[in-house]
């Protein structure tokens, strides 16, 4: 079957095609009103946030459950990216990401090693990436950022999905 499939399909010819508006890629996040707001927050104090990060961002309320004022659930976008958005990790259980529940236990422990150095600089940075943007967001746009759910546990939970991929 599959060979009869292959003579019958010309070069060149398209086969199928995904709207770009069901991929959660840096463009499309950086288009929402969750990504112009982050990127319009960022310009006007200065500096510039890297497509990565609003991803995180955005990957952060979508699993929390906010999609924004003006992009709820039954837009085309959210509708999209809900499938892969419930599909991906809510925890991690490496140092960085971990050091809110478990006190600090496993980044004390490779205290002083060449991992434990690098797992608490990404955290360091982490949080660095994380006091940029909260509570500010969430005290000039409650709607989009509420602050039940842009807290630094969340951050570490939900980030590295985005950073990672």
């Amino acid at each position: 079957m599959a060979s009869s499939l292959a003579l019958s399909v010309r070069a060149g010819e398209t086969i199928f095609s995904v709207p770009l508006s069901t991929l959660v890629t840096e463009r499309v996040v950086c288009e929402s009103i969750i990504g112009r707001t982050i990127m319009e927050y960022a310009r006007e104090r200065g500096f510039e946030c890297p497509g990565r990060i609003v991803m995180a961002l955005y990957v952060m309320m979508q699993i929390c459950g906010s999609s924004g004022a003006g992009e709820t659930a039954t837009t085309t976008a959210t509708r999209a990216h809900a499938a892969y958005i419930t599909s991906l990790p809510r925890s991690y259980s490496t140092p960085p990401c971990v050091a809110e529940s478990d006190g600090g236990a496993q980044l004390r422990a490779l205290a002083g090693t060449p991992v434990g150095d690098r797992e608490m600089t990404r955290r360091d940075e982490m949080r660095h990436t994380f006091n940029a943007f909260f509570p500010a967001l969430s005290e000039l746009h409650p709607d989009l950022f509420p602050a039940a759910h842009c807290n630094f546990e969340h951050y570490l939970a939900r980030a590295p999905t985005s950073l990672l991929r």
